[in-house]
């Protein structure tokens, strides 16, 4: 029913939420080389069992468990990266790392080939899952040999490299690795206004992507092409949102965040209200295509934006973990708007929805906020 699938997306945000404000406690204490592949063999394994779901309660189940799972990769990567790298890099270094997210829609026409493998009496939606954790449990082991916890203890550096590169970083901001996350620093995190105003920010952010992500092939498929031929065409839609992403963090790189924000939430509702309102479908395809660029690119930007103004390490790690909770508290409902039962007319909705998300979530902190 459409209810039931409005659950199997939206619960999945409850525990997702709930365990991002201490993902990022546990990766402080504990090592990136053994916070990261834990919840990547984690979730490959649950992944894994959904071949095994029958029924929408056990779907609900186990996703509610790869929310758990997942919550500490986005949080806990923002702050990883600023273990390496100096506020003047860490923005670029944002952006290719985020660029995967789009580069998934790209990985998904694998997914079809993975469904036309038989294994056994497997569904062929059954195969993907167990293809899919399978290749993630695989690099998830890898990377407990792969990821280096500190540049301190980096042997790929020779000694000059890793003197230069230490002080560096601790000139910009503090080493990571002396850093300690205290009761003092949470509370002095969470009375930051500037902490709140950040998370709104990535409130209509994730809002955009999680629309795009979610009906973006249903939305294509409205314009008359069939399920295949959507899926073909929204690849295309995330091979730009890659390319885009990319390209922003170093043809831009000069430009105020602020700036380049409102410049794509500007063109982001300009796009949507084409996709939505046009009658020729030519033309919707084509602005369907064009929202890759805005919509993907400037995520990975406002989380630099929020990433660079954190101050020290351990307040990065902390105020990493609201942004993404407040974040996806979209995903909460989200769901629940875009289903069968709204189908072919998701698109209305969708305008809806981002010209609320962008007037509530976005205006307030480009007002009040400013570049490092």
């Amino acid at each position: 029913t459409s209810t039931d699938q409005g659950n199997i997306n939206s619960l999945f945000f409850t525990t997702y939420i709930a365990m991002e404000p201490f993902a990022n406690i546990i990766l402080k204490k504990t090592r990136p080389s053994f916070w990261f592949p834990f919840i990547g063999i984690s979730w490959s394994i649950t992944c894994m069992c959904m071949a095994a779901v029958t029924n929408a309660t056990q779907a609900v189940i186990i996703r509610l468990l790869l929310g758990i799972f997942e919550a500490g990769f986005t949080p806990g990567m923002i702050t990883y990266l600023a273990y390496w790298y100096t506020r003047e890099d860490l923005g670029s270094r944002m952006s290719i790392m985020f660029s995967a997210h789009p580069g998934s829609g790209i990985v998904n026409l694998l997914y079809g080939a993975f469904a036309s493998i038989k294994i056994g009496k497997l569904i062929a939606y059954q195969s993907i899952f167990i293809f899919g954790g399978t290749i993630t449990l695989v690099i998830s082991i890898a990377a407990i040999f792969l990821i280096k916890d500190y540049p301190e203890h980096a042997k790929f550096f020779s000694e000059k490299e890793k003197a230069l590169v230490v002080k560096r970083i601790n000139a910009s901001q503090g080493s990571a690795e002396r850093s300690h996350v205290t009761f003092k620093s949470i509370l002095e995190t969470i009375l930051d206004w500037k902490v709140w105003a950040f998370a709104i920010l990535n409130l209509s952010r994730t809002a955009s992507l999680l629309i795009l992500g979610l009906i973006g092939p249903t939305i294509i498929k409205s314009f008359g092409f069939s399920r295949s031929e959507a899926t073909f065409l929204f690849a295309v839609v995330s091979a730009i949102g890659t390319c885009s992403t990319i390209a922003f963090a170093f043809v831009f790189q000069k430009v105020p965040y602020w700036i380049r924000i409102v410049g794509a939430d500007i063109i982001t509702a300009a796009f949507f209200a084409v996709v939505t309102f046009s009658t020729n479908n030519v033309m919707r395809l084509v602005f369907m295509f064009g929202l890759g660029i805005p919509v993907c690119a400037i995520f990975p930007i406002a989380t630099s934006w929020m990433s660079v103004n954190a101050g020290s390490t351990q307040k990065r790690a902390l105020m990493s973990a609201v942004f993404a909770m407040v974040g996806n508290v979209v995903g909460l409902a989200v769901p629940y708007l875009f289903t069968t039962a709204t189908a072919p007319n998701s698109t209305n909705t969708c305008v809806c929805t981002q010209q609320g998300k962008q007037t509530a979530g976005g205006a307030l902190p480009r007002c009040i906020l400013s570049d490092p």
